[in-house]
């Protein structure tokens, strides 16, 4: 990953660029997350939507949607990881629920009561409630 082009494409909130009325959403583009104070590549269809919301509303100066935090899920064979938040790089999980050996816990990340990211996974045939 070139370092130079990362830089580039960094953007405030809103996903405005440096250069006045250009905006950049996607995969290509690091977004300005308020929680963490600091610019994170989202690589995932969901964090492209919200991105493309925010440019949007910006263009057509509208107030901004409300910020919600980034989220992801990936189906690993019958396994599915969802995540919400940003997990602090170094920081080891609580675990809340469930337990490391089975197919179904929560972990989250910073305090317990106010965390800063939660990981859950879904065994097989994970129930309708679970998806949400």
């Amino acid at each position: 990953e070139d370092a130079d082009l990362r830089e580039q494409v960094q953007r405030d909130e809103q996903c405005a660029t440096a250069v006045a009325g250009v905006y950049a959403v996607g995969d290509c583009a690091r977004v300005y997350n308020p929680i963490t104070a600091t610019h994170v590549r989202q690589e995932h269809w969901a964090a492209a939507l919200d991105h493309a919301r925010r440019a949007a509303r910006s263009l057509l100066r509208l107030p901004p949607p409300k910020y919600t935090a980034p989220y992801f899920w990936s189906d690993q064979y019958d396994l599915r990881l969802q995540v919400c938040g940003t997990i602090p790089a170094g920081q080891s999980p609580s675990i809340v629920e469930g337990n490391l050996e089975s197919d179904r816990f929560v972990a989250v990340y910073g305090d317990v009561d106010e965390p800063v990211a939660e990981l859950r996974t879904l065994g097989p045939n994970p129930t309708p409630e679970e998806h949400q």
